[in-house]
């Protein structure tokens, strides 16, 4: 009988140490990390939303948000973080900065474009690589339009269509039809849409109108260039159309 016990105990330690076994295979194979008292990774909690305005076409560096930590003995250095910086380039690496709970996250980009781009940057809480999203948002401005003055000729009396003005975005490739032009015409008419048109070069556009002068003269039309999804960025010129 003592025998038999002494079997089943033998068999029950077996069992139990089969079991603990599978659990540490289970933790390991799906990345599960156990936490051991007096060492809690805390819980990490998104700050306020944040969004950067940078200019396109420049380095920058800027602070795309911040998270908090509920362990508040962890510091700067037991996080790196990765940005996703919402543009199609590869991530960068961040810079967390902060302590006692409360840290904030840094990087450094350069946007080709501008445009509106849904950003996100993700902690990684050492040790155990513990893992925690957060979005930001970048609005990139235009960094700079560049339009440039034409002269053309007209008769009194007759439509014209000429070109009024040749405009750059740098470092662009959008179509023409990304862009819109206004033209006043100078001699109290109303003020008309320009006609955008494309070049060889990428980047280059020109700006053509359509208009009748009604008596002789010099005039100035004013050319605003823009793009539309960022029209309060524009550029502007003054050209000139002489009227026989």
């Amino acid at each position: 009988m003592g025998g038999q016990a002494g079997k089943l105990g033998n068999r029950s330690s077996t069992l139990k140490m089969a079991i603990a076994l599978a659990v540490v295979l289970f933790q390991v194979g799906f990345g599960v990390r156990t936490v051991m008292a007096g060492t809690d990774s805390g819980k990490l909690t998104a700050g306020p939303a944040v969004t950067i305005t940078p200019d396109e076409q420049g380095s920058f560096t800027d602070t795309v948000g911040s998270f908090s930590d509920t362990n508040t003995a962890k510091t700067a250095a037991d996080f790196t973080v990765s940005i996703d910086w919402g543009d199609n380039t590869a991530a960068s690496a961040g810079t967390v900065t902060g302590s006692g709970g409360s840290f904030s996250v840094a990087g450094t980009h350069t946007y080709a474009e501008d445009g509106t781009f849904p950003g996100t940057f993700t902690v990684t809480e050492l040790p155990g690589g513990t893992h925690k999203a957060f979005a930001f948002t970048a609005v990139v401005r235009e960094f700079s339009l560049s339009i440039t003055s034409a002269t053309a000729n007209a008769t009194a009396g007759k439509s014209f269509t000429a070109v009024l003005a040749t405009a750059q975005d740098p470092g662009a490739t959008d179509p023409a039809s990304a862009y819109a032009a206004t033209i006043d015409f100078g001699d109290g008419t109303s003020v008309r849409p320009g006609v955008v048109g494309g070049t060889a070069t990428p980047g280059h556009y020109t700006v053509s109108g359509t208009h009748t002068y009604a008596s002789p003269g010099t005039f100035h039309p004013i050319v605003r260039f823009f793009e539309k999804n960022s029209p309060t960025l524009s550029g502007a010129t003054v050209a000139t159309v002489n009227v026989s």
